[in-house]
């Protein structure tokens, strides 16, 4: 009676990929997430004097619980930032000596990680429907300032599921939903991945394969490899509120802007978002023959005589017993996995089986 198998090569396929897709957020809220939480001490600005500037300057951290509770169910979601390229909207200090301009290292941080090496200011694509019947004409408007949202590395893992984005943000003008036009660029060009969609009016229930999103209007810019978001300040103070508009170009402004577009995600209470994972795999084919596994080790089988005499004489020579899970073990046959059938399976000397495992790594 076999009680171990060695796998034959051809019984070990490697190197496979699979493409696994999950919410961004909590397991008992995958999909949709209406609930974030800033931390007191991580927005705090300053600290003991004007050169103690903190990290709150430049961006907000945003969790999925209150952080400074010190529940474990507090997690790093994202963060939020304002750039500008000349430092609009920096600290008051950068009207007199001091001169850190936060909001331009933000925009210069984001332009050397999402630009190409000739690109000085964020592009935003505009396409106009209006000018003539079944025409498009599409322009680009270069900007000075932009808001970003960069998801946590671990939670977007590989990237961000294009065509499962959605935000939603709220001003002083209402609440508009926005979403990547990734289904509407996949129906013009065919199924290849772009690195970088446009951010436009909709919703992913109505964003579906047959559907026409709504053409780009220069609202923003979605990178779902780099887990990053970038908007266009002027269009959304347009849609959303004046509120989210531009500081200008003086520096005579300690507006935090970031705090201000944070504001409306929060009064927004909407991002829908999935994550790609890229998963290697290795499977295993388990191959029972007719002549193998027909008898148990189990205590029910024999009866308590020391030797190990089955207790039913007609399993002699037709046994029957039912495979439940099949273990996996090393060199020196210590136990390293268990596959579970999803039913017994019926095996005798007339019966085979083929079980396939699956291990993700």
């Amino acid at each position: 009676m076999s009680t171990f198998k060695n796998f034959e090569p051809e019984d070990v396929v490697s190197g496979r990929i699979q493409s696994v897709s999950t919410g961004l957020f909590s397991a008992s809220n995958p999909f949709f997430n209406d609930l974030t939480y800033t931390s007191s001490i991580q927005t705090q600005t300053t600290g003991s004097g004007d050169f103690d500037v903190k990290s709150g300057l430049y961006y907000y951290d945003v969790y999925s619980d209150d952080p400074d509770s010190g529940r474990e169910t507090s997690e790093y979601l994202f963060s939020v930032s304002y750039g500008h390229i000349e430092g609009a909207g920096s600290s008051d200090t950068d009207i007199d000596d001091y001169r850190i301009f936060p909001t331009k290292a933000v925009y210069g941080q984001y332009r050397n990680l999402l630009l190409t090496p000739q690109d000085n200011k964020f592009t935003f694509q505009v396409d106009d429907l209006t000018s003539s019947p079944g025409t498009t004409i599409t322009t680009v408007t270069d900007s000075d300032d932009i808001y970003v949202i960069n998801f946590a590395a671990a939670k977007y893992k590989d990237k961000l599921d294009p065509g499962n984005f959605e935000i939603t943000l709220s001003g002083s003008m209402g609440s508009v939903s926005f979403v990547d036009d990734s289904l509407s660029q996949a129906n013009q060009s065919g199924s290849v991945e772009r690195s970088v969609y446009n951010m436009v009016v909709g919703s992913v229930a109505t964003s579906n394969s047959n559907a026409v999103l709504n053409p780009s209007d220069g609202i923003g810019l979605f990178y779902p490899r780099l887990g990053i978001v970038v908007f266009n300040p002027l269009k959304l103070s347009q849609y959303v509120g004046p509120e989210l508009n531009t500081p200008g170009s003086g520096l005579t402004n300690f507006s935090l802007q970031h705090a201000v577009f944070y504001d409306a995600i929060s009064k927004g209470s909407n991002i829908k978002a999935r994550s790609t994972e890229q998963v290697p795999t290795r499977q295993y084919f388990v191959r029972v023959k007719n002549q193998e596994f027909n008898y148990s080790n189990n205590p029910t089988f024999v009866k308590s005589d020391g030797v190990g005499t089955i207790l039913y004489p007609q399993f002699y020579n037709d046994p029957k017993v039912y495979i439940t899970s099949v273990g996996l073990y090393d060199e020196n046959r210590e136990l390293v996995a268990i596959a579970k059938l999803s039913r017994p399976f019926l095996k005798s000397f007339d019966t085979e089986a083929l079980i396939r495992i699956k291990l993700d790594f």
